[in-house]
């Protein structure tokens, strides 16, 4: 629930400086809920611009998203750009995969702002890999997601609560990392493989349920 008046809503990394090349911001099992960019404080919209609702990059730095989840991010404003995630190469071009974003096993759900989840500039993206997104959601030319879970409805328990529902699509498809535990610390994976998004799902009828010793009275 952070705002922003025109860039970045959750997060921001870049600046205008022609120097400012191949920096990387890392965001590994995050998440971004209900952030928005072209709006005041009171969430009033602007007329000007807003870019990248979750997170914006300006000139060139990049950033890399692991198993995150993105839920209800918005733009809004005369011009906008990525409810979720914007790139902006300040009239430049992408030619050095250290200046592109990467994209993995990450989660895009919402009904907030007036823009596509992912909207950059062609090749600002250097890979999209197993990730969950609506029909349409995702817009770079020059890039071709990869694995991709297509959505239809809201894949966790609510637009606030990035719990996994149970028969969730994201469940079982994302590819192995590095990493060892979720966002709340739950071990990977609970199934097969790990889930996509930033909170791992717990498969509660799974869990051997216990009896009390001897007899059990109630008072």
């Amino acid at each position: 629930n952070n705002r922003t008046y025109f860039t970045g809503g959750g997060s921001f990394k870049g600046g205008a400086f022609a120097d400012c090349l191949g920096e990387t911001a890392e965001y590994n099992y995050c998440s971004f809920i209900g952030n928005e960019a072209g709006v005041d404080p009171d969430g009033n919209i602007l007329s000007s611009f807003g870019w990248g609702g979750a997170f914006c990059t300006r000139l060139y730095p990049r950033a890399t998203f692991t198993n995150c989840t993105f839920l209800n991010n918005g733009v809004y404003g005369d011009d906008v750009r990525g409810d979720a995630i914007y790139a902006h190469e300040e009239g430049g071009t992408f030619n050095d995969p250290e200046m592109m974003c990467v994209i993995d096993n990450c989660l895009f759900w919402g009904t907030a702002g007036s823009d596509y989840q992912i909207n950059v500039p062609d090749n600002a993206i250097e890979s999209t890999t197993n990730c969950a997104f609506g029909p349409g959601e995702f817009i770079c030319g020059g890039v071709t997601p990869v694995n991709t879970v297509e959505l239809t409805s809201n894949p966790c328990v609510s637009l606030t609560d990035i719990s996994l529902v149970y028969g969730s699509p994201c469940i079982d498809m994302a590819f192995p990392t590095e990493f060892t535990i979720d966002l709340f610390g739950t071990p990977l994976p609970q199934g097969n493989l790990p889930d996509i998004g930033a909170m791992e799902y717990i498969d509660v009828s799974s869990v051997p349920s216990t009896s009390p010793a001897g007899n059990l009275v109630v008072s």
